[in-house]
Order: structure tokens, then sequence, then C-alpha cells
């Protein structure tokens, strides 16, 4: 998930100076079945060092809102080019499985969609982010 926010998620700087990386996603609460979307935020010093990671439901920045409702709409409703294109290149559909570090939490990429999901059991949620363009 780390590296999926660092290399896909947007880059900017936080208050302090400290690199931001924000990236849209969803959760989806298993037990319940209740999906919250929102902002999956990444902040590092400038050493390096990852020292906070968040999600909120909420944005406060038009420019982040405007990005996330356009990564959504890409995600629910995919242009038919994109489609076309796969198809013409044959790419398979099917989500791909990649390694994980931890065993319980099966981790899917989608080529299609562009999003990774993670499979929490420990939490009983299922967390996906999107690829924004």
């Amino acid at each position: 998930m780390d590296l999926f926010v660092l290399s896909y998620g947007i880059k900017t700087l936080w208050k302090n100076q400290d690199t931001l990386y924000c990236i849209p996603g969803e959760i989806l609460f298993t037990k319940t079945n209740q999906q919250e979307r929102g902002i999956f935020t990444y902040c590092i010093d400038k050493s390096g060092q990852l020292y906070h990671r968040h999600f909120t439901i909420k944005t406060t920045e038009l420019l982040i809102e405007t990005i996330i409702q356009q990564t959504f709409k890409e995600v629910d409703f995919p242009e038919v080019h994109k489609a076309y294109e796969m198809i013409k290149a044959g790419e398979v559909w099917q989500n791909r499985s990649i390694s994980s570090q931890e065993e319980n939490e099966p981790t899917t990429f989608n080529p299609f969609s562009e999003s990774l999901t993670i499979h929490d059991r420990k939490n009983e949620a299922v967390l996906t982010l999107f690829k924004s363009s």
C-alpha cells in the first residue's frame, strides 16, 4: 500500500514543509457492508521518515475534492476508448494478485481501473486505492 500511495498519490508540501501524499480511496467495512470514500494521506519528514498515515472522508481543499470526484467518475464510468485499447492490446481484465507483507491481507491490482485493493481481515475491512489522473 505504501509504495502505491508514494508512486501514484498527489505530492505536495505540508504546513511544516514536510512532504504530503494524498490519494483518493475507499474503505469497505465487510461486517456492516458500509463504504466510506475519501483521501488516504501520508506525511514524510525531511529525512525521508514516514510518520503519519491517515484516512479522512472529508476533503478540505477544492482541488483535492475535484481530483477525488474525477477519479471516482473514471472508476465508476470508465472511458470507452480505454476499454477498447485494453482489449486491442490483449490485456486481461482480471485482478492480478501481488505480494503482501501480511499473510492475512491479500492484495490485488486491477489494471483496468488502476486500483489497489487490500483485504484487511484483522479489521474486517477492504481498502481500495485509486490512481488519479
